[in-house]
């Protein structure tokens, strides 16, 4: 994929090793006051499983909910170019700032961080094409439903003995 092979994983991982960068698991990102890991950039092959799932075109335009690094919205924005839109969000803004200014450090334009809750989705970004969770599915999918266009795509990972899967594929 294309996206994956322009999109440098680790530009969005300030702070981190490049070893812990570049291996094919989670790297946690937010931690909780009881440093429990609230938020993380994914494992590539689980990014790349629900992004193939997801099945996002050019001129596609995709909700994105949570910001966390900008990583995957840099993928969605590249895989939808020329023409689409990408929509992240997230309820931290320390995130959405962070996903902002990792977004333009890559000359990633169409992708947009906003602060919002993701169970409400992004109304003035409907009717989207593709939505998606690329993380635990903590969202109310209804608000959701109703943002997608017609023939629209919302994609969610499953959460099975305590291990997610990114291979839940739903359409309106």
């Amino acid at each position: 994929m294309d996206a994956f092979r322009s999109t440098h994983r680790r530009a969005f991982l300030p702070g981190v090793d490049l070893e812990s960068a570049c291996m094919e698991d989670a790297v946690p990102i937010r931690h909780d006051e009881h440093g429990e890991m609230i938020s993380c950039i994914s494992a590539q092959s689980f990014v790349a499983t629900q992004l193939e799932q997801l099945g996002a075109e050019s001129g596609h335009k995709v909700l994105k909910a949570g910001a966390a690094t900008g990583y995957n919205a840099s993928l969605l924005g590249k895989i939808v170019s020329p023409g689409g839109q990408v929509g992240t969000l997230d309820v931290d803004q320390d995130l959405v700032s962070g996903t902002s200014r990792h977004l333009a450090e890559a000359d990633v334009d169409n992708p947009t961080a906003v602060m919002a809750d993701c169970a409400a989705g992004l109304a003035e970004h409907a009717a989207q094409t593709r939505s998606s969770s690329l993380s635990a599915p903590v969202m109310s999918p209804v608000k959701i439903f109703d943002q997608l266009a017609p023939g629209g795509r919302l994609g969610l990972p499953m959460r099975i003995r305590g291990q997610y899967l990114p291979d839940l594929r739903l359409r309106a």
